[in-house]
């Protein structure tokens, strides 16, 4: 089954932009930009679960790299 993307913008900073750069060339070789940025922001909201204070259930991403 396909999965239904919604299509968002942003605007990283240079900072991020080349951090993002170096992860592209780097981890994220075979990966298209927008699998990347999925990743990064399912990674992001992971860790940022885990921290003490946060609630919710874990998300479900099911391309997500080991």
């Amino acid at each position: 089954m396909e999965q239904e993307y919604r299509r968002i913008t942003i605007s990283p900073s240079r900072e991020m932009a080349l951090e993002l750069a170096a992860a592209k060339d780097g981890r994220y070789a075979d990966s298209t930009q927008g699998e990347m940025i999925r990743d990064l922001i399912i990674r992001g909201l992971r860790a940022w679960k885990a921290q003490p204070g946060q609630s919710g259930e874990a998300v479900s991403y099911t391309h997500l790299r080991a």
